[in-house]
């Protein structure tokens, strides 16, 4: 069987003809889509340039394939099908199942065409197109968010099987009434019983931040408001790719302290959250986010937005509104209460276990069994 997974996703070949994700799409992520010993599974995405500052996991694996196509994410394309449509339709015409992550425009065409030609077909929903457009920054993009928006839930509205990575927030902003189910792309292999809560004799609290920082989506600006605001000593760390002057300007006008970690490999992620005292993401629009469960897995305490699917992970004591300095300021400032911290730590040790890797496999598993063989 031919399963094909259609996302915008950019990948990265290097002189070795070794394929990396630029992003969480490993060669472990594969796995969850090949139910049986004989499916192959092909994934149709982008490619760009090869960095090996950018390069965070090697993706190719067994039993998986890939294609590369140019980007359709313009005007024109959206006004007028061209080469690159025809190529991704015949992809579809070929393939026994269609999975299209979406929002991403590679995977709305190909949800389209497994429609048109009737092709077993699966949306994963993993965040919403609509609000990530909004807050990337220029009109344009704001304008165009509203259409995303409709072709997003025209797509799911109409698809037979939809993968929602959150329990509400996907579901109620793009309903589907035909087979679904609620599964997280971000899962836990380890995660801790218990962390030893040691704030109360620091010097200063160290904060963290996780994202790529080329535009203002994790609300950086608004944590580094908060910190300059509130009366305890607080610096923050910030670890992810993308030009950080702005926050830095900010910070320094602020009387913040302001580090930049750069790119860490998975692995020194978690080292990472270990090392900070909280974990923030005020962030504007989110999915489910994958930062906030790993930082959750070591027993970091998490205080975030109510973007998106961080309501459903978040303490409500924790949580602010969106564009919220002052709310987050309130948070920030319950930081020396040392029963807080330990509830929050607690909650989070809780919410993490819900995101075992091999109850979320078995789940996803078993969803997608009963549609290959149906």
């Amino acid at each position: 069987m031919i399963i094909s997974f259609f996302h915008d996703h950019y990948f990265m070949v290097n002189n070795n003809d070794d394929i990396y994700t630029t992003g969480s799409l490993d060669s472990k992520v594969w796995n969850n889509y090949l139910v049986n010993d004989h499916d192959r599974l092909i994934v149709h995405a982008r490619e760009k340039e090869y960095s090996k500052k950018e390069a965070k996991s090697v993706s190719n694996c067994e039993n998986v394939d890939f294609k590369f196509y140019d980007s359709i994410s313009s005007i024109s394309s959206l006004l007028l099908e061209n080469k690159t449509h025809k190529e991704i339709e015949q992809s579809v015409k070929e393939s026994d199942v269609v999975i299209a992550r979406i929002p991403s425009e590679i995977g709305l065409f190909a949800a389209k065409s497994a429609l048109k030609y009737n092709k077993k077909l699966i949306c994963e929903v993993v965040a919403c197109g609509k609000d990530t457009l909004f807050y990337m920054g220029g009109i344009k993009q704001k304008i165009y968010s509203y259409i995303m928006l409709l072709r997003v839930r025209g797509i799911i509205k109409r698809s037979p099987n939809v993968i929602y990575v959150t329990n509400k927030f996907l579901q109620n902003k793009y309903p589907n009434d035909n087979n679904q189910c609620s599964i997280s792309d971000v899962s836990i292999d380890n995660y801790i019983e218990n962390r030893k809560i040691d704030i109360k004799y620091k010097n200063k609290i160290k904060l963290g931040i996780i994202g790529n920082f080329s535009n203002d989506i994790k609300g950086v600006d608004i944590a580094i408001k908060a910190v300059s605001k509130s009366n305890l000593n607080l610096t923050l760390e910030l670890v992810g790719a993308g030009d950080i002057t702005r926050y830095k300007n900010l910070a320094d006008n602020l009387n913040v302290d302001l580090i930049h970690k750069g790119i860490l490999k998975h692995e020194e992620i978690f080292e990472w959250l270990k090392s900070i005292d909280i974990y923030l993401q005020p962030s504007r629009t989110e999915g489910l986010s994958r930062s906030v469960i790993e930082a959750m897995s070591v027993g970091c305490p998490v205080i975030t937005s109510k973007a998106g699917g961080l309501i459903e992970l978040t303490h409500p004591m924790a949580s602010h509104n969106v564009n919220d300095v002052d709310g987050l300021l309130r948070c920030l400032n319950k930081l020396d209460n040392l029963k807080w911290i330990e509830l929050l730590s607690k909650h989070s040790l809780y919410v993490s276990s819900l995101y075992k890797s091999e109850d979320l496999k078995m789940k996803r598993k078993a969803f997608l069994k009963d549609i290959y063989e149906a």
